[in-house]
């Protein structure tokens, strides 16, 4: 956690790279008519700055499918000698696209999942022309014209938010689902949910994470599932 109280007066080594993160917006397509940034040119302005200030960052991305879509979730780690903070973003893949196979589907998705978290935790701004790496790869293909005349009055800024499934799930879903917890590993939800019931650390730990950020796709899985587990429960009933 951020100490902050060893000296008032004193400028993190955490806010320091913050203020300096300036990435140029260096790459253009010419089909869409917007510039952009992305992963390498974020991590070329960063990585002089984690030596400077004697600081690491680490990277962790998982898939996790929910309904018909999968999506990468990225979480990135900052340290230093003073503090540690944590920076999520998920990046839904694309089901098809004409001329990539699924490896490179999903290396996209997770290298945008990265720049995502990365932007969020260094506060970069991404700008009104900014578009994610699905619609620049539709824009490169000169194919695809409906797709090219119909992004001429996109509004770039609202379409780079976080692809956030709200998704409404049935009893059986939560009933059934399944997610990663230790190791790793997967574990049915609601047996997650009663080993946090009963006080177990990590359970209550790892479920209050999620609980916390309903605006993710596991987090909005996990709150309703938190809603439905209380009233089966209270009900003294059993899962369909």
């Amino acid at each position: 956690m951020t100490d902050k109280k060893t000296n008032e007066h004193t400028v993190s080594a955490f806010n320091q790279i913050q203020a300096k993160m300036r990435v140029s917006k260096d790459l253009s397509n010419t089909y869409g008519g917007f510039k952009y940034y992305n992963l390498e040119n974020v991590l070329s302005v960063l990585k002089p700055l984690l030596t400077e200030f004697n600081a690491r960052i680490t990277f962790d991305t998982q898939p996790m499918q929910l309904g018909n879509s999968i999506y990468q979730v990225c979480t990135i780690t900052y340290r230093d000698q003073a503090e540690t903070i944590v920076s999520h973003y998920s990046s839904r893949e694309d089901l098809a696209k004409k001329g990539i196979d699924s490896p490179q589907i999903s290396g996209s998705a997770a290298s945008y999942a990265k720049q995502g978290a990365l932007a969020n935790l260094f506060l970069i701004d991404y700008g009104s022309d900014e578009l994610d790496s699905n619609q620049v790869a539709k824009y490169a293909d000169p194919q695809n014209q409906n797709i090219q005349k119909a992004n001429k009055t996109r509004n770039y800024k609202t379409e780079l938010k976080p692809q956030v499934a709200q998704k409404k799930y049935t009893p059986e879903e939560m009933s059934k689902a399944e997610m990663l917890y230790k190791d790793d590993k997967k574990e049915n939800l609601y047996t997650i949910y009663k080993k946090a019931k009963d006080n177990d650390k990590y359970a209550k730990k790892w479920w209050n994470a999620w609980f916390s950020k309903p605006d993710t796709p596991q987090g909005n899985l996990v709150t309703q599932a938190n809603n439905f587990f209380k009233a089966v429960d209270k009900a003294g009933g059993k899962q369909k």
